[in-house]
């Protein structure tokens, strides 16, 4: 009788086993089958919008539109693909793209105003009417803004626009940011944020102090904004920035690669390290550009253009 239950056993454990590996090897089917994510078609887009393949550049961003699950999303990869239209040399197809932006409601005023592809476009008379449309939702959006903090929030980055920030006198510039931060907590302690540009700009304001609690609230408060709007521009990048910003003023290893240390005022710029165990997947989900392009960064800071962030 022993070893009639024994056999039992035996038999019941490799029947599960067999069951485990066949349930095992489905997942692994299925994993090796499912679609790619929109994040990982717009990181492979990315990785090729500097190439010397427009073409594909374009087909790259527009099977990343299909892929959105969100108009925002859609409409930033219509956006990059009218970019590499432009590239191209096809203004027709860049305009097509950018119609098709508009229609899932592209709004970001200083990606259209600002990316120097679209400069061929520029001064096409169909150019006005994308960027008017560009600007009433950009307007719409932000109509419920804070006013106070948007006038903060401006100063802020005048601040640090200079054409020469190594002409710029931080001694002053750090006494307006400690005016601006005070304000910016007694508008926050009133119940002052209120949408998702407030809690952005807020945090645009804190990540500029010198305290590592503030970095940390600056995150919060980013996560809260995209959490009001999934594609408001910049706020993923800044909740990684800020998260990055947290640990570095630590002394632990970044995340995602976006901030930049000297030692001393004339010695180099170098990247703070960066925790291995984050993928660059892991950073296209927080629009942040795969970890070459911050390495490649480095030289640019380093052959005198630098980006204060």
């Amino acid at each position: 009788m022993r070893l009639q239950r024994h056999l039992q056993r035996q038999k019941i454990v490799t029947l599960l086993t067999a069951a485990a590996l066949v349930l095992a090897g489905a997942t692994v089917e299925a994993a090796a089958e499912a679609p790619p994510t929109y994040d990982n078609l717009f990181q492979q887009a990315s990785a090729a919008y500097g190439g010397s393949d427009p073409a594909r550049c374009v087909e790259l961003f527009k099977t990343a539109a299909n892929a959105a699950v969100r108009d925002g999303q859609a409409a930033r990869s219509y956006f990059a693909a009218a970019a590499c239209a432009t590239a191209g040399g096809d203004k027709d197809a860049a305009f097509a793209l950018l119609g098709r932006a508009a229609e899932k409601g592209y709004r970001d005023v200083d990606r259209a105003t600002g990316n120097p592809k679209l400069e061929p476009l520029r001064q096409d008379p169909r150019w006005k009417g994308f960027l008017d449309g560009v600007k009433a939702r950009d307007a719409a959006r932000q109509a419920k803004d804070n006013a106070e903090l948007t006038r903060i929030c401006d100063e802020d980055q005048k601040d640090r626009q200079a054409e020469d920030p190594g002409k710029v006198d931080w001694s002053v510039v750090a006494k307006r940011d400690a005016e601006r931060l005070k304000r910016t907590k007694e508008i926050a302690a009133q119940g002052g944020l209120k949408v998702a540009d407030d809690y952005f700009r807020a945090a645009l304001v804190l990540q500029h102090s010198p305290e590592t609690a503030d970095y940390e609230q600056a995150h919060l408060w980013c996560l809260k904004a995209v959490e009001l709007d999934p594609d408001l521009p910049d706020a993923r990048w800044l909740a990684a920035a800020t998260e990055d910003r947290y640990r570095m003023s630590q002394g632990k290893p970044q995340l995602y690669g976006t901030q930049f240390k000297k030692d001393k005022e004339d010695g180099p710029w170098y990247l703070w390290q960066v925790d291995p165990s984050i993928t660059d997947d892991e950073r296209a989900k927080w629009d942040v550009p795969p970890l070459a392009s911050a390495k490649a960064h480095v030289e640019e800071l380093n052959g005198g253009k630098p980006q204060p962030h």
